[in-house]
């Protein structure tokens, strides 16, 4: 709530309201050594738009704040005597209910590891997992979009170190990787590194990717279709090299001119999406079809069903080039 003597007011002060789209996130934050709760340990999230939200844990390291979905946040945690932690986290349009969130005291083991492919392309948001003899899960943390991950290891043990990736289309999987790390006899802040390689399987398909569709008339982005474009940015994100075809259509009712432009204006509304999560538009090449390329064929606008009509009004994607070729 707000007190304005704005104009368009009934009286000379007024009280407004407003909502924002907040969804809560809440976790743990815990002592990567004895798994307990750390109290007053400060949470951050960071996101690129400068959108920040921070919050103290409580007597148990529990915490719980409200952050706006749909973005890529820097998670951070910091606290007097134990090393910072740092993670990406994707938050999705429901929101995400947990993330944990593990410090080491300060003089553990440091583990740097670089994730790459075969070929040298460093991979982004691989997951390491860090397990203990027994298969318990002591750490996990993501990589950056340098392919890097820091990790604070408790000293004096032996652990298997897993590191994993998989397509957010669902295709190209990378084989798992896994080694094992000690840490007995290392002298306290010993720094130890890494270099893995993810070896691609070759699932990645040069084919479409599923379409997005448009209302009649419109170039307007659906929630559904930003679920499909969110893939896109996946495989994008995962194949730094790779290259898209952008193609837009119309159906039969908009026809003429109109058809070229509603095409044109639906892919660049796709292009725009891209360029706005940080994808560079020199990595597509997009064209608009009108209506002479349908999906579903009709001998006339007329004898054309509604559904053939949604299906023909859409935008396809196809992979020109993925990382390594």
């Amino acid at each position: 709530y707000f007190v304005s003597n704005r104009t368009g007011g009934t009286g000379s002060d007024d009280i407004y309201s407003f909502s924002m789209n907040l969804k809560p996130v809440c976790g743990m934050v815990t002592d990567s050594m004895t798994g307990q709760g750390i109290d007053k340990a400060m949470v951050s999230f960071l996101a690129k738009d400068g959108f920040n939200e921070e919050v103290l844990s409580d007597a148990d390291g529990a915490f719980c704040l409200y952050i706006r979905p749909g973005r890529e946040y820097l998670v951070e945690g910091s606290k007097e005597g134990y090393i910072k932690f740092q993670n990406l986290s994707l938050i999705e349009a429901g929101g995400k209910p947990v993330e944990r969130i593990t410090m080491l005291p300060v003089n553990g083991i440091e583990l740097d590891v670089t994730v790459s492919t075969t070929e040298g392309a460093k991979i982004a948001n691989a997951t390491a997992t860090v397990m203990d003899m027994g298969g318990k899960t002591i750490l996990q943390k993501n990589s950056n979009a340098e392919g890097f991950i820091q990790l604070d290891m408790p000293p004096g043990k032996q652990y298997l170190l897993k590191i994993s990736k998989a397509s957010a289309t669902g295709n190209g999987m990378f084989k798992e990787y896994s080694t094992m790390v000690s840490t007995i006899g290392l002298p306290l802040n010993q720094k130890l590194n890494i270099a893995a390689h993810l070896e691609n399987t070759g699932a990645v398909s040069t084919g479409p990717i599923p379409e997005i569709y448009f209302d009649a008339g419109s170039s307007e982005i659906s929630a559904e279709g930003r679920q499909q474009l969110d893939k896109v940015i996946g495989l994008m994100q995962d194949f730094p090299a790779s290259e898209l075809e952008v193609n837009g259509y119309a159906d039969m009712q908009e026809g003429g001119k109109n058809a070229d432009e509603i095409s044109v204006q639906r892919v660049l509304a796709c292009l725009s999406y891209f360029e706005n999560r940080g994808i560079d538009k020199k990595r597509f090449i997009a064209a608009g079809y009108g209506n002479k390329k349908p999906k579903k064929l009709c001998p006339s606008p007329a004898l054309c069903t509604d559904a053939d009509r949604a299906a023909n009004r859409r935008v396809e994607f196809v992979v020109l080039k993925v990382s390594g070729e």
